[in-house]
């Protein structure tokens, strides 16, 4: 069976959610692919962002807390930077940007991966095929994945194989003012 949209989009994390639902309110045919089951079951409940929701049309309660000072640290950098920053709660950011999502009727496939891709005569991507055998067809392709990159991967832009650390999130006490976030790099 063949499925055609104007844009398919592999991947609903935040890009991936935010893009289909940008494109949704532009009623345009989107369908967007998800390997998990369940796509609000995330590593991690938090994000760090300087950006303000509602330039989004997100609402503020998504924001976990706002801060006013950020620590980076690196093998090589540490230091603290002033600002605004708001520490994001995920789990209600997707919330948000799945009922957008839905509220655009975007075609939202979960417990999908994505197998192969074919190519037209021009080199472009034509068709991609799940590991159901649905083939999709699109005007665009979007690689949502991340580091996952499957487009990348297909067309050697990144490695087949990443040799890449994985982040974790610990509850320590915390030492510092209250008015300031961490990041820590590397």
């Amino acid at each position: 069976m063949i499925r055609k949209y104007d844009v398919v989009i592999v991947g609903a994390g935040v890009a991936g959610l935010n893009i289909a639902q940008l494109l949704g309110k532009l009623k345009l045919n989107i369908c967007l692919i998800e390997a998990k089951a369940d796509p609000m079951q995330v590593s991690f409940y938090t994000l760090g962002s300087f950006l303000k929701p509602e330039s989004y049309g997100l609402s503020s309660n998504i924001i976990a807390a706002e801060e006013t000072e950020v620590g980076f640290h690196t093998p090589h950098i540490d230091f603290i930077k002033k600002g605004k920053v708001y520490i994001i709660n995920k789990r209600v950011l997707y919330r948000e940007l799945f009922g957008k999502v839905k509220k655009y009727n975007v075609n939202v496939f979960t417990s999908t991966k994505i197998i192969t891709l074919s190519l037209d005569n021009t080199g472009e991507i034509d068709t991609i095929t799940d590991n159901s055998g649905n083939i999709y067809k699109a005007r665009i392709f979007i690689d949502a994945t991340g580091i996952s990159g499957f487009f990348s991967r297909k067309f050697g832009l990144l490695e087949k194989n990443l040799n890449i650390a994985t982040g974790l999130e610990y509850n320590v006490e915390y030492k510092d003012p209250q008015y300031r976030a961490h990041l820590f790099i590397g």
